[in-house]
């Protein structure tokens, strides 16, 4: 961070990143907002150290899929620009990708008190696009928003295996890895956890959607 940046400036600003993540995690649509627009309202001022944040620092930067561009971004499951879906928000961390979201009550499956796997495949399928796209930023050492044609990602195939019954009531984690990226094909393995619980593998192969620029 700028040197011009006091200690104290750099302590809240942390603070400020962390709570945000967290408003985050829970696909709250009042409280989708960027760490750095927080830090903003409240000093009311911009840190030009701040405009630009990297795809693996998830406390201070945007869901994967709040940078899809506009006309990709309507998926029911996971779309920022669809007033009635589920808002998944999914973050590159490191060298994996990671979603959380608690399904309503509405979503059980035959069983009460479970998710039905209609839900679970559909958690998996959005995530796991949006772990290609990021996956694919950073094996080309882009950002998204840098001002050439944005990547997206759709589905191919995607394989489910249930392996437990997965709960109501508890928060879900997706968690998506790269297991090859060729061209324009990514392999994604994806796993759905309740807990300790593994609910649910996957494995995704995604297509990349041509460069309308370059055609």
């Amino acid at each position: 961070m700028d040197q011009s940046v006091s200690s104290t400036a750099r302590l809240k600003f942390s603070s400020i990143a962390s709570e945000a993540f967290e408003l985050k995690n829970y696909n709250k649509p009042d409280t989708r907002c960027s760490a750095r627009a927080i830090w903003r309202f409240r000093e009311n001022r911009p840190i030009s150290a701040l405009k630009f944040q990297k795809w693996d620092e998830p406390m201070a930067s945007l869901a994967i899929q709040d940078l899809y561009p506009p006309e990709f971004a309507h998926c029911f499951g996971c779309g920022p620009s669809n007033a009635h879906g589920h808002h998944l928000k999914s973050y590159l961390v490191g060298h994996e990708t990671i979603a959380r979201f608690m399904p309503d009550a509405k979503y059980s499956g035959g069983v009460p008190d479970h998710v039905y796997g209609g839900m679970i495949a559909s958690l998996l399928d959005c995530h796991g696009t949006a772990s290609a796209a990021a996956f694919a930023y950073q094996a080309e050492g882009r950002q998204a928003g840098d001002g050439r044609e944005a990547i997206r990602f759709v589905t191919a195939s995607l394989k489910v295996d249930f392996k437990k019954p997965t709960p109501l009531g508890v928060e879900l984690v997706v968690k998506g890895v790269l297991r090859s990226l060729e061209a324009r094909k990514a392999w994604i393995d994806l796993t759905l956890t309740a807990g300790q619980q593994t609910c649910a593998v996957g494995e995704m192969l995604a297509i990349r959607l041509p460069d309308q620029r370059s055609e």
